[in-house]
């Protein structure tokens, strides 16, 4: 059953802003029964009711598509270009970790019109099942294949390794050679950070803001919980969250100093 829509008032005498109320006017006018229909309308209405013209605007806008292209689907079928993509998906059927997940995910969005997104993942299971085909014949590709031996060849415990490395398999098990390659390059990269710690200390610029956040401990909401974060990011061998986190918490503690000195 479609959800009505009818038009809301923001305040007193004004009603919604032309633009906003003529999209508002199409999707009860053009209503039709997309799968998360009643979910996409219920979100307009509360962007509406938070006073968000922009993201109602964008939620509406989303709703009008979906409606016309699930009306589109009913009278022609799906668009050439996201059916040839699944006749591919099921054509050169190959299997990969979690590609069952990957096909209901494509159908979810078909059956909510979005074919958007459809494209996106079928585009993407098409290139998966070719790379598990190319890995069947001639094994990962050099680059890649560089990258994993690099994390087994100077391997270096820093917190969570087992974590990432079980991440980098699983995204290789998923023939999605693009995220393993940026996993693996965290990996090494953090290898590297780890050792030269082990050797040198921190980073310079890291190891000011650490006795910065030290020397300037002031307390606020929350603080132990950012000097924890922060120290694990240390451990974990990420300078750059690690950094960030670090004028993260010596900002707040300027502006609670801030706060108190002029209140004084």
């Amino acid at each position: 059953m479609n959800t009505e829509l009818k038009r809301v008032m923001l305040t007193g005498d004004h009603t919604l802003p032309s633009d906003l109320g003529t999209l508002v006017d199409r999707v009860n006018a053009e209503a039709i029964g997309y799968a998360a229909r009643t979910e996409d309308v219920n979100q307009l209405q509360d962007w509406i009711a938070k006073g968000d013209n922009r993201m109602a605007i964008y939620v509406a806008k989303q709703i009008v598509q979906r409606q016309q292209q699930f009306t589109e689907v009913q009278a022609n079928g799906l668009p050439a270009d996201l059916q040839q993509l699944v006749d591919r998906v099921h054509a050169e059927a190959t299997e990969y970790a979690d590609r069952a997940d990957d096909v209901k995910q494509l159908y979810d969005w078909i059956a909510k019109a979005d074919h958007r997104m459809a494209i996106y993942v079928a585009k993407q299971i098409v290139q998966r099942q070719q790379q598990v085909r190319e890995v069947q014949a001639n094994g990962l590709p050099a680059d890649l294949q560089q990258l994993v031996d690099r994390v087994h060849a100077e391997a270096t415990e820093y917190a969570d390794r087992a974590d990432d490395v079980k991440q980098l398999n699983d995204w290789i098990a998923k023939a999605d050679h693009r995220m393993a390659i940026y996993m693996a390059k965290q990996i090494v990269q953090r290898q590297q950070q780890f050792r030269e710690v082990q050797a040198n200390g921190l980073p310079a610029d890291l190891q000011q803001l650490v006795d910065r956040v030290h020397a300037e401990a002031t307390e606020y909401a929350d603080r132990a919980d950012d000097v924890k974060q922060l120290n694990d990011w240390i451990a974990k061998a990420d300078h750059r969250m690690a950094i960030y986190v670090a004028k993260q918490v010596i900002e707040r503690q300027q502006n609670i100093r801030s706060r108190t000195s002029g209140a004084a």
